[in-house]
């Protein structure tokens, strides 16, 4: 089961996800419309106002700032020590809890996926709470995605399997997806942001998102990829991110409440304004 949840499964699944979506909504002008309109208002509106964002900042913005740097500073201390306690644990079962997990933080796997999933479902049934709701994740999966390629290029930090050690950095000379592209994790940035939105717009989700997410920056560290220190880099990263997004618009959110019959059990969808 954990190998479909990974590579060219979740890749085609999402593509066709994409399609499928794409291709219904060319039957109808009003789908189309709300894409095209969404779409502008990522690029034209959002997307600007998110990289403007710091020299808005007041002086609580910048020390949390750098309360957020000196933190993951700690946990860099400890990165080596973490390393080789992880791999002295490493069992059977936490393989096959990582190869579960690791997908649901993948931009072309579970994670991205979940994003396109809820903005389709909201286009095509016409539904406006789960249409933001989509759209806020896909937002915040970009927008992380976005801020996370720019720090892994800008950082360059070794992954913990090339054996240069946790203090080795090719500043402004870094790559996204290479050797020397550990610095933020993607996976923790991206499973963090898509958590700090669900759990801000459906009523108790986050019982379930935040767990899901911290797994998913623990999977990381546990297949050598990436030190302690990164994902709890791309952790903050990503939850900022989640919570910017989430907190530009009054949205809905939305909620499900049991409801039992005779002979049956059911859930009513609840969207408060």
């Amino acid at each position: 089961m954990s190998r479909l949840l990974r590579g060219g499964f979740a890749r085609g699944l999402l593509q066709g996800t994409v399609l499928c979506t794409l291709g219904l909504g060319v039957a109808a002008a009003g789908p189309v419309g709300h894409v095209a309109s969404d779409v502008r208002r990522m690029v034209r509106e959002d997307l600007p106002d998110y990289a403007a964002t710091p020299a808005s900042w007041k002086a609580a913005g910048w020390v949390r700032l750098g309360v957020g740097g000196a933190a993951v500073g700690l946990v860099a201390l400890g990165d080596d020590a973490v390393r080789a306690a992880v791999a002295d644990r490493d069992t059977a079962f936490t393989r096959r809890v990582a190869g579960a997990v690791r997908s649901l933080g993948d931009v072309f796997g579970l994670g991205g996926l979940s994003a396109v999933a809820a903005y389709g479902a909201g286009v095509l049934t016409g539904s406006g709470s789960l249409r933001a709701l989509g759209f806020e994740m896909l937002e915040a999966a970009a927008f992380a995605s976005l801020t996370v390629a720019a720090l892994k290029v800008a950082v360059g930090r070794s992954r913990p399997g090339q054996g240069e050690g946790p203090w080795s950095f090719r500043w402004l000379r870094g790559g996204v997806g290479g050797a020397h592209g550990s610095f933020p994790s993607q996976h923790a940035a991206l499973a963090f942001s898509l958590a700090e939105v669900v759990s801000t717009r459906v009523d108790g989700a986050g019982w379930w998102a935040w767990p899901l997410a911290g797994l998913v920056a623990a999977s990381r560290v546990h297949d050598d990829v990436h030190w302690a220190s990164d994902v709890a880099a791309g952790a903050l990263v990503g939850a900022a991110v989640g919570r910017w997004v989430a907190g530009r618009r009054d949205r809905p959110r939305i909620s499900w409440i049991p409801w039992p019959g005779r002979g049956r059990v059911g859930a009513v969808c609840r969207v408060a304004f």
